[in-house]
């Protein structure tokens, strides 16, 4: 069985848990990065279709997150820094 469903749980949660724990203050910014992360998930099998694509992107996004921390970025590090682990280690096993 695969990871690769981790980090996009691991995303939703590290939204979902500020989101209840402010008391639905930020719904809107919630809304937002679900918004984004829905086109990703349904664009990312065509755009990043090798290993090396997604450990790009991963590493790309990371300081994208750093940037939009006031915005929710915090929140979704921890999903990035899962995708790079699934995505380097989804590629060790093939070899192996």
């Amino acid at each position: 069985m695969g990871l690769g469903w981790l980090p996009g749980l691991i995303a939703v949660v590290g939204l979902l848990i500020p989101t209840v724990a402010g008391g639905f203050a930020e719904w809107p910014m919630l809304v937002g990065w679900l918004a984004v992360l829905a086109v990703f998930a349904w664009l990312a099998p065509a755009v990043l279709p090798t290993r090396r694509h997604r450990i790009t992107a991963s590493a790309t996004f990371l300081p994208v997150l750093f940037l939009l921390g006031w915005e929710g970025g915090w929140w979704l590090i921890p999903a990035d820094l899962v995708w790079l682990l699934v995505a380097r280690r989804s590629g060790a096993e093939r070899t192996a």
